[in-house]
């Protein structure tokens, strides 16, 4: 990969927003999020997600692919990941078992955030998968038995 000098880029982006509409720029991320994602960029997928106001996109992305950042121990590459989501997309159980994995060296952060992830669980489950209720539930138990 390469990157552009930032001033071009600053001039291409300016270009852009003075020829197409918002809409089509948020479609244009959109695309580009898609096209990341089926290169295995997550990262910049869900960049594009985000900046496309695609924001359960990209907590879907994240929600995705966490676990393979949690078996490799990849803690930066979580913590950038969550990073980019806003605040209420991070409310969602998944990702706040995320935030509790990063929190496991500091309890009471991660007691937080495992009752964030329970809470929003009960009484939704219906919107979620059998295996996203079981890992939601699995992932606290076993967060709070080696705390």
């Amino acid at each position: 990969w390469y990157r552009y000098h930032h001033l071009f880029r600053d001039m291409m982006v300016h270009q852009l927003q003075q020829r197409c509409a918002p809409e089509e720029i948020a479609a244009l991320h959109l695309r580009a999020s898609e096209w990341y994602e089926a290169h295995d960029l997550i990262t910049e997928a869900v960049i594009h997600a985000v900046r496309s106001g695609h924001d359960a996109r990209a907590a879907q992305l994240v929600e995705g692919h966490f676990v393979e950042a949690l078996d490799r121990e990849d803690w930066r590459l979580l913590d950038r990941w969550l990073s980019l989501l806003p605040e209420p997309v991070l409310q969602r159980p998944m990702l706040s078992i995320a935030r509790a994995y990063l929190q496991q060296f500091n309890y009471a952060g991660m007691i937080t955030f495992l009752e964030q992830a329970e809470q929003a669980l009960s009484g939704a489950e219906r919107l979620y998968s059998p295996e996203q209720v079981r890992f939601v539930r699995g992932s606290a138990a076993l967060l709070r038995a080696f705390s």
